[in-house]
């Protein structure tokens, strides 16, 4: 049936979506002078609204346009030569997105201090306050990120041997991850899977990942960042690029045809680079809401249930909705209010960054008596960064006194980032694992693995995994119960075993008693000692 249909449908949208998207493509071009985060928001809330424009239909009143383009309708193929495309490209994503589960699984947790203290370094200097894992794999050729939740960032080897760029590259993806970029990339999948025959839709998503990277850029720079090193960073990587294809994730490495816009942007001392702001996000709202809204209720045709003339006339009484015209004259104060609204934003924010740096060299203070007491000493900067991490001198006593005395700063750091404290470490001990190392207990933190889990998987039997043994078993999905069922199995074998030995000692011994026993060999009569002496 479906391959009866022709594509009538199919025709308005794509008549819709040439619209949403040559009208996004050209608002861009307008705001050519703003911010790379402004016109990233603009850009991928055009392409939300291409995307949503066909399902937004299916709820808003018909306005029937005209007849004269009906044509378009009656001009279209059957629907499978429009579904196909749109399964392979559809699967090209899934596969991508599947890929990093593989990626994530053969990674290994990354342990090295000075990339753990970078990573921490540039969570503070970027306000970002939940965790990332750091994992390290040879199966890619730059870094990338991915997650919403439990973000991920991967490294390649090669990048390990680089501790100079660790900040900058951390701090690139750390900006994708708190501007949510990876569902912006799947966004950007879905719209060009759907609309694979509108080439501005392709247009759109190639400007929409362009500003990604350029507002992650930006972000990286607005935190003190040297702009050339971060320049040689991009040119370094650029030879190193990722296929992204068919890898659904976010990168550091520059596209050859964008490693000279993005250089050129970062060395340019002039460019603004601030992000969009609340009232200019609102203000896009208010736009895209008002013109994607008339323009998913157009119809190229009026439906069947259309045909009474009353229908059409209060359909169009309502239809010429421009609630753009007005913007022009408040757009002078609206910039005057949005000067103040960053005027105060930035005097909060120095207010509330002195606040910060006070909380922390009072802290940092702290850990330095402690850590005289205690024989131990910490650079300034080892202080200060332990310090962002919540490692307080109870912190230091504590884990003491459950053994783990002689840490250097950034074994300290790197088990503070990962949330690992004494509660942890007791609760691993009363588990059966007291005094593991420093990095068996950030490879099991990472990979989720808590004490009640291992609770569960030594109370199903067998003998006692290993430490490693636990974080493969997290890896791969492995569950209490399941680790119950594989119990009960060697039990059940070795019973079997147990049966068929008494069964094989049973049968040996009816064996015996069922064959006749051999005579017994004659015995030579004892000689008693007068014998001999006759012998003699």
């Amino acid at each position: 049936m479906i391959s009866t249909i022709h594509m009538g449908q199919v025709a308005e949208v794509a008549f819709k979506t040439l619209l949403a998207s040559g009208l996004t493509l050209g608002a861009l071009r307008v705001m050519r002078d703003r911010t790379a985060a402004e016109r990233s928001f603009v850009a991928h809330l055009g392409l939300a609204i291409t995307l949503a424009v066909p399902f937004a239909a299916l709820v808003l009143p018909y306005w029937a346009f005209s007849d004269q383009l009906a044509w378009l309708c009656d001009i279209m193929a059957p629907s499978w030569l429009y579904a196909i495309p749109a399964v392979l490209l559809g699967g090209v994503t899934v596969v991508a997105v599947s890929r990093l589960f593989g990626l994530r699984r053969r990674a290994t947790v990354l342990v090295e201090p000075a990339w753990l203290g970078a990573l921490a370094h540039a969570q503070r200097r970027m306000g970002f306050k939940s965790g990332a894992a750091l994992l390290v794999s040879p199966d890619i050729a730059s870094p990338v990120s991915w997650g919403l939740f439990r973000p991920t960032i991967v490294l390649d080897e090669r990048a390990l041997s680089a501790e100079g760029e660790a900040e900058a590259i951390i701090a690139h993806e750390l900006a994708h991850v708190a501007r949510s970029d990876w569902a912006k990339l799947l966004l950007a999948r879905a719209a060009t899977a759907l609309y694979w025959f509108n080439p501005l839709v392709w247009a759109l998503a190639r400007q929409c990942h362009e500003l990604r990277e350029e507002a992650a850029d930006d972000a990286v720079l607005r935190h003190e960042v040297d702009r050339s090193d971060y320049a040689a960073i991009l040119v370094g990587h650029a030879r190193h690029e990722c296929r992204g294809l068919l890898l659904a994730a976010n990168g550091v490495a520059p596209g050859k045809g964008s490693l000279r816009r993005r250089v050129t942007r970062v060395l340019d001392a002039k460019l603004r680079r601030a992000p969009a702001g609340l009232g200019f996000a609102i203000v896009g709202l208010l736009v895209g809401l008002g013109l994607g809204t008339p323009l998913a209720a157009l119809t190229l045709r009026a439906p069947a249930a259309a045909v009474a003339p009353v229908v059409p006339r209060a359909v169009l009484a309502v239809a010429p909705v421009a609630p753009a015209a007005p913007l022009a004259p408040l757009a002078p104060k609206h910039s005057a209010y949005q000067a103040q609204i960053d005027a105060e934003a930035v005097a909060a924010d120095a207010r509330a960054e002195a606040s910060a740096g006070q909380r922390v060299r009072d802290e940092a203070s702290r850990g330095a008596v402690e850590a005289q007491r205690t024989g131990r000493r910490f650079s300034a900067s080892e202080l200060v960064a332990m310090s962002t991490q919540g490692v307080t001198a109870e912190w230091l006593r504590d884990m003491a006194k459950l053994g783990y005395s002689g840490l250097s700063g950034g074994e300290i750091t790197a088990l503070a980032v990962q949330g690992i404290g004494p509660d942890y470490v007791r609760g691993m001990a009363a588990a059966g694992y007291p005094r593991l190392s420093t990095g068996q207990l950030i490879a099991l933190r990472v990979q989720d693995v808590t004490p009640d889990y291992v609770r569960k998987i030594t109370a199903a039997g067998g003998p006692r995994p290993r430490p490693e043994e636990l974080v493969a078993l997290r890896v791969n999905g492995v569950s209490a119960d399941l680790a119950r069922a594989g119990a009960r199995a060697r039990a059940d074998a070795l019973s079997v075993q147990v049966d068929a030995r008494a069964i094989r000692v049973e049968v040996r011994q009816a064996l015996r008693q069922a064959m006749p026993q051999p005579p017994a060999p004659p015995r030579e009569p004892r000689r008693s000692a007068g014998d001999a002496d006759d012998d003699n």
